[in-house]
């Protein structure tokens, strides 16, 4: 199949214009900048005394607000992320809900207190101070 000199000329010429486009969509779908200061929050997730590995929530409870996550290594610490994004460690002072989901579910939802698996029925609710913040749930 052999394509025509021009058709060929007009796909090279949008090709050239889309390129440059590109980098502008980026900065125009980029999601809002953080122009508040995080603040660092750590802490210690166990079960019955033991490590617990897994993702933990930090759900905003006030209106406006942005989420934070964090995912707890093998003795149970984990660091929250703004946003889930690992280039922003930190949370935004406030108030939050706080659920887990464990990384073996069948090994630690027998142990873990269903309620703290669901940020509808979860009763940690934590307050994250302008300071360096440190928690420890203990989730049976």
């Amino acid at each position: 199949m052999s394509v025509h000199i021009h058709t060929a000329r007009a796909w090279f010429a949008r090709a050239l214009l889309l390129v440059p486009a590109l980098p502008l969509l980026n900065w125009v779908w980029a999601p809002e900048s953080t122009n508040f200061k995080l603040v660092q929050v750590s802490g210690l997730m166990t079960c019955a005394d033991r490590p617990l590995r897994g993702s933990i929530f930090f759900v905003r409870v006030e209106e406006g607000g942005t989420d934070a996550v964090g995912l707890a290594n093998g003795d149970g610490s984990f660091q929250l992320y703004f946003n889930g994004r690992r280039d922003s460690p930190g949370a935004e002072p406030g108030t939050y809900r706080v659920f887990v989901r464990p990384r073996v579910p069948e090994q630690t939802e027998a142990l873990v207190d269903r309620k703290y698996l669901n940020p509808g029925t979860s009763d940690l609710v934590v307050l994250v101070r302008q300071d360096w913040n440190h928690f420890h749930f203990d989730l049976r």
